[in-house]
C-alpha cells in the first residue's frame, strides 16, 4: 500500500505537542484520523479545537498501551498508524 493511497490512520499521542501537530498536518491533508487517548476526557478538547475537522476524527480510548490488547479495537479499519505517544508516569 502506497502513501497515496492511505485515507484513515490511527494517531497515538495527539495530546502532546508533537502528536498535536502531526494531528493537524493529517487533517489538513484531508485523511480521517482515529486518535487513541488514554482518557476520553481528552478527547472533547481536541475536538473542540478543531471544528473544521470534526467529522473526520473519531476517537478510542486506550488505557494501558503497555498492554498490546488494548489496541485491538484501536487498529481495526485503519490503513496506517502513527505512535507518537510517550510514556505515562505516575508519581507516588
Amino acid at each position: 500500500m502506497s502513501a497515496q493511497t492511505i485515507t484513515y490512520v490511527l494517531l497515538t499521542g495527539a495530546t502532546g505537542f508533537i502528536g498535536a501537530h502531526v494531528l493537524d498536518i493529517l487533517l489538513q491533508r484531508g485523511l480521517r484520523v482515529r486518535v487513541a487517548v488514554r482518557n476520553l476526557d481528552k478527547a472533547g478538547s481536541l475536538r473542540d479545537a478543531r471544528p473544521e475537522y470534526a467529522h473526520r476524527l473519531d476517537f478510542v480510548q486506550v488505557a494501558d498501551y503497555s498492554v498490546a490488547t488494548s489496541f485491538k479495537e484501536a487498529v481495526m479499519d485503519v490503513e496506517g498508524i502513527i505512535h507518537v505517544a510517550s510514556v505515562s508516569y505516575t508519581s507516588n
